[in-house]
């Protein structure tokens, strides 16, 4: 049996194992999942196979929030580092061929010149005859025309570098920003979001400019998933994440956190005020109604929880999450499509009366 049909059959049997893994956790049935059941069965990112054992282990099963999870922490980030590796390997052998090209160019310029300097003596030879003379200016324009050849042949090889730099250029700057961004709601991931936040602390500790953040939570989502399925699931992710997009101001940032929480960064703008855009928000998301696409069924509509914080100075990144993190869940404590300001002391009390329609806690 050749190579060739042995790496068929190997992909062939781990294709079939991750699609069991696919089947016995119920899992969604989209490319993330498979990638990364495949990337598991073929053991070739070992933080990932570890991480999947551990959850495994304590709960029997995994949830397509887990595998979200999974998916952005390990295989997101590493395709980006496929990319950049390939094309770093193409850079190099680019490099090396515009180096072999300059190095025939020069060589052949260095003869051209030691060709001229014997031509010079010549031409002070008192003795040389005519038919000498057109011997020297035949082989002049010889070499002339093959340092010409060689020149040419450099610029085109430099041409042609040039667009696969620009070609390169272009792709990992593609990869970049896909690394940036969340793959299901396209909003920016949480690694990028840290950076965000920690260049708006910094500008607030420069120029003592106000700042505020957002803490939103999708209520009920597991809910969702478990009634509608993850595919749905991900359906009402981007229907936030574009109703709040569409609903903020240029400056604002918004990110996905993680699961079904997305955090926004209100430069500019005081507690008081971001509560404001907090409700704002919240009664955008809660308009729109949420449609099935596989059949047209109306499934009703989709609310929001949010917290609100704004910088004190001395903030950290971590204080400021917190913070906003309290006044959320101070929200869904008190029934859920809530907004819950840092100016609403003390936290309203845990009631379980209050504790929202639905029995479940997303």
């Amino acid at each position: 049996m050749s190579e060739g049909s042995n790496q068929y059959d190997r992909t062939i049997a781990l294709g079939d194992k991750a699609y069991a893994h696919i089947r016995s956790h119920r899992c969604a049935a989209h490319p993330r999942s498979y990638e990364l059941w495949y990337a598991y069965v073929s053991d070739k990112v070992p933080g990932l196979v570890r991480a999947i054992n551990e959850i495994l282990s304590g709960a029997g099963r995994i949830t397509q929030n887990q595998i979200d999870a999974l998916y952005d922490r390990f295989l997101h980030s590493t395709r980006a580092l496929v990319v950049s590796q390939r094309a770093t390997t193409r850079l190099m052998s680019e490099m090396q061929q515009i180096d072999g090209a300059l190095n025939t160019a020069r060589d052949g310029l260095s003869g051209y010149a030691h060709s001229l300097e014997r031509a010079h003596g010549d031409l002070l030879d008192a003795t040389l005859n005519r038919e000498g003379m057109q011997r020297l200016v035949d082989d002049l324009k010889r070499q002339t025309s093959d340092v010409e050849r060689v020149n040419t042949h450099l610029a085109g090889r430099l041409s042609e570098a040039l667009g696969e730099l620009a070609s390169l250029q272009e792709m990992l700057e593609g990869v970049r920003a896909e690394s940036q961004r969340d793959p299901v709601t396209t909003l920016i991931n949480r690694q990028t979001f840290d950076h965000e936040l920690v260049e708006a602390l910094g500008t607030c500790v420069r120029t003592r400019a106000p700042m505020s953040l957002l803490m939103v939570d999708i209520d009920f989502f597991k809910v969702i998933n478990d009634n509608f399925g993850h595919l749905t699931g991900d359906q009402v992710l981007r229907l936030v994440a574009q109703t709040i997009r569409q609903n903020l101001k240029g400056q604002d940032v918004v990110a996905r956190f993680g699961g079904e929480e997305f955090v926004v960064i209100l430069p500019d703008t005081r507690c008081e005020d971001a509560a404001v855009v907090a409700e704002h928000l919240r009664g955008a998301v809660m308009s729109r109604e949420l449609v099935k696409r596989s059949n047209g069924q109306n499934l009703g509509r989709v609310t929001v929880s949010i917290g609100v914080a704004g910088y004190e100075p001395g903030d950290s990144s971590g204080s400021l999450i917190d913070r906003a993190d309290n006044r959320l869940y101070a929200a869904k404590r008190i029934g859920r499509n809530k907004v819950v300001s840092e100016d609403i002391l003390p936290l309203p009390p845990t009631d379980p009366a209050d504790s929202g329609s639905h029995p479940c806690v997303a």
